[in-house]
């Protein structure tokens, strides 16, 4: 197996270094890009700045070089000279051709004098903008011996950055001066002493434009800002002249006899929000009713689908008399977005005449909303790996939008899958009675329907009203699982909140979540699992109810304006089960237990315990030739009564599989250093998970991945059975189990097919000779773990 590894990786190379040659398909007198490569003298500047600078002179390099694999191999290149080799254009391998040409290959790159003087020229205007008004730039070409290739060095030194000497303000409309002189005093992005950036000018322009629209100043744009700046190449310092001119105050409107005027700050008269709106009909075609409530006019066709007046308001956030603020607008738009309901939402202004009375001028709001589709179906599949297994999935999903006229929306979900799961009882007959593929069946039925306020709570957070964008959810659903083991089946009710912190953090409580669960296990399932004695594995087969009171908090930070700005995703949250019926039910009632030291609700046990966790994920969109993703996941969850309760099955924690610790199967790790020889499923109270994923191109839609996960799961409690399942403080750190591997993603924007291939690294159990790390001769094909899964693991 060795050996014939070792030959198709030196076949599979000789095949790309001689298929990657770039001259292979170039005509004559045309020349190969090799390479662009710069160097850039230090400059008087911080190393961070200094890396950022060199990343912005490489952009405008152009045009690129053939991308390569890892910085070794031109793939692309290779699939482009593959689909033009002797025999690849006939008819029976066209289609074949156009795949290499269109979606994998890339033609080879060629140099152009002239672009290499016009790259050099935005160079230096480049440095000017970025304060080195001295730099010098200039470029080498050098050519191989049969001038055949090509590799161009630009050369530029920046000299030392110019600084701003000094802030001066010419404003023509006294009632801006003000304004703008105590802002920016406060908030401008260009300071005195700071580096010279021309970016930060354009920054600066649209900051003032944003805070004067937000003022009120409607009709304000960038183009009455202007900038300008003499500077002194001796002394290395600029000035800034920062210039507000009045409306009219320029050339073209004196050459039409317009005199200059102030800004006005514009009042909201009256607003006007038409459900119906259709560009393609004017409203005079159709009876439109208008109803005008709560200072608003909301105007409709008698035939238009009806909506919730109040809840509409609700999503708006400007009112009338109030002076026009551009954030309140957007954020209006957001809203009604949020919402689902309509399909293209337009919120325009238009001024009307100069209110002599209020001595004010105003604009009209006209908020247009075009209504979607009320009901939708749909129907996907996917492939999917639980617990190891390869199955097929079915989802559906009916909408119906707005459905009691107040912006509701109901869901029915149902659900089927089938999947190969490892059995403990294999050696039994019929294990594989679906299709004679897969030994599981998983069917159910979800319904949620979501309400866009607080209902009975919006007495309780009444701050929360409105810029909270507070929601509440009512769901249901039924699972059954049908395995050779067992037949389980999960029932669950729940109502809870969902509300927004800021733009970037996002509550969901839960007040009710409710689950019961009902388990019937075959008769050598069941003898199998009396035989242990463990009241831990008997109880996660056995049927009880949670009642959970829980709470989840998610802060995102990606800024979808900068792509390559890192950015980080942290969740935490927890759940209180078994407090509604400890504290009242059974308080009141003095209900004794069963015997077995365990309360029952409804002639089923009921499970106490709390539990938490925190989630934190580091992205870095732009890590050497690739990206970079980092988690690191810890939880717990304790039961009331340890000695003879744990967690419910599908409250536990668990550790392997596609999206987990990839070197194991799920549910088959730990607890702790216990060695999992029945591969009975095994749950823990307490987890920890670290992963780092380094994720590249390869060529067209398809990626690589190189990561590495460590964790594992543990019990608060010593089991007599599963020995070293126990969490200690002074030991749980020999016991990380670490796995490793590479993956395979095919991205088609919308989602993502994953294949990743893992192996398992450091035991969290030692080997006869004492040893936890794998040897050499463990990684091979018998020992990879096969993970499929949709999606990125996080």
């Amino acid at each position: 197996m060795k050996r014939l590894l070792f030959f198709s990786i030196l076949i599979i190379s000789s095949l790309l270094y001689n298929g990657c040659s770039p001259t292979k398909n170039i005509k004559g007198d045309e020349v190969f890009l090799n390479s662009n490569k710069l160097n850039r003298t230090k400059s008087k500047i911080d190393s961070k700045e200094s890396a950022s600078l060199k990343e912005s002179i490489s952009l405008i390099i152009k045009p690129k070089t053939n991308k390569k694999l890892l910085g070794l191999l031109r793939t692309r290149l290779f699939f482009h000279n593959l689909a033009y080799k002797d025999g690849m254009d006939t008819l029976k391998h066209q289609w074949l051709r156009k795949f290499f040409v269109n979606s994998l290959g890339e033609p080879p790159v060629i140099l152009d004098t002239t672009q290499v003087e016009k790259v050099e020229k935005n160079i230096k205007s480049f440095m000017q903008k970025e304060g080195f008004f001295n730099a010098t730039v200039w470029d080498t070409i050098k050519y191989s011996k049969n001038h055949k290739k090509a590799d161009v060095e630009y050369i530029v030194t920046g000299n030392e950055p110019f600084k701003i000497d000094s802030i001066t303000y010419d404003i023509s409309d006294p009632g801006l001066e003000g304004i703008i002189k105590s802002d920016c005093a406060v908030n401008s992005l260009i300071k005195v002493g700071d580096i010279y950036d021309g970016d930060d000018l354009s920054k600066e322009r649209d900051r003032l434009t944003h805070e004067l629209k937000q003022r009120g100043y409607y009709y304000f744009s960038p183009q009455y800002i202007h900038f300008f700046i003499p500077y002194d190449l001796d002394s290395h310092k600029v000035k800034i002249v920062y210039t507000v001119k009045r409306v009219n105050e320029n050339k073209i409107a004196q050459e039409q006899g317009k005199l200059p005027e102030n800004h006005h700050l514009y009042n909201i008269k009256n607003i006007y929000v038409q459900t119906d709106y259709n560009p393609r009909e004017l409203n005079s075609d159709r009876n439109m009713d208008t109803v005008f409530y709560k200072n608003v006019y909301f105007i409709s066709s008698r035939q238009s689908p009806k909506y919730n007046n109040n809840r509409l308001l609700q999503t708006i956030f400007f009112k009338t008399g109030e002076h026009y603020e551009i954030e309140k607008a957007d954020e209006t738009n957001k809203r009604l977005s949020d919402l689902g309901t309509f399909k293209f939402i337009n919120i325009n202004f238009d001024s009307v005449a100069f209110d002599s009375t209020l001595n004010r001028y105003e604009v009209n709001a006209f908020v247009l909303l075009s209504p979607s589709k009320r009901q939708s179906l749909s129907v996907e599949s996917e492939g999917t790996n639980q617990g190891g297994g390869l199955g097929v999935i079915a989802n559906g999903d009916y909408r119906n939008k707005n459905t009691f006229s107040g912006f509701e929306t109901f869901d029915i979900r149902p659900k089927i899958a089938f999947e190969e799961q490892i059995s403990i009882i294999s050696t039994t007959t019929k294990t594989r009675p679906f299709f004679n593929v897969f030994n599981t069946l998983q069917y159910g039925l979800e319904m949620t329907l979501k309400i866009p306020e607080f209902f009975i709570a919006d007495k309780i957070f009444p701050h929360l009203s409105q810029h909270a964008a507070p929601s509440v959810t009512f769901s249901a659903s039924y699972n059954q699982e049908i395995r050779p083991d067992y037949t389980r089946s999960l029932s669950n009710v729940s109502y809870g909140y969902t509300f927004k912190e800021s733009a970037q953090k996002t509550w969901t409580v839960n007040l009710i979540d409710i689950n019961y669960v009902t388990s019937k296990l075959v008769d050598t399932f069941q003898n199998l699992i009396n035989s242990y004695h463990d009241p831990a594995i008997t109880n996660s087969y056995s049927p009880h109810v949670t009642t959970d009171i829980n709470f989840n908090r998610v802060k995102r930070t990606q800024d979808i304006k900068d792509k390559f700005k890192p950015y980080y995703y942290f969740s935490y949250g927890g759940e209180l089960s078994g407090f509604l019926p400890t504290y009242v039910y059974r308080s009141l009632f003095k209900l004794p237990d069963n015997g077995d030291g365990q309360y029952e609700l409804f002639k089923t046990v009921y499970s106490e315990y709390i539990k938490g966790f925190i989630d934190y994920r580091y992205y870095v969109p732009k890590f050497l030739l690739g990206n970079l993703a980092l988690r690191g996941f810890a939880g717990a969850g304790r039961p009331f009564e340890p000695q003879t309760q744990t967690l419910p099955f599908e409250k536990a924690f668990y550790g392997g599989g596609a999206n987990d610790i990839r070197g194991w199967i799920a549910r088959t790790l730990g607890p702790g250093s216990y060695v999992n020889t029945q591969n009975i499923d095994q749950t823990g109270d307490i987890k920890l998970l670290f992963s780092a994923e380094y994720r590249f191109e390869i060529t067209g839609i398809f990626q690589g991945a190189l990561f590495t996960d460590a964790g594992n799961i543990w019990l608060w409690n010593p089991d007599a059975i599963r020995t070293g399942a126990q969490f200690k403080a002074n030991s749980f750190y020999k016991e990380i189990a670490v796995g490793s591997g590479f993956g395979l993603r095919l991205n088609f924007n919308f989602f993502v097919v994953r294949f990743d291939e893992a192996w398992a690294v450091i035991n969290p159990y030692p080997a006869p000779d004492g040893s936890q790390l794998n040897p050499v001769s463990y990684y091979n094909l018998r020992n990879m773990r096969i993970n499929l899964g949709i999606g990125f693991p996080f």
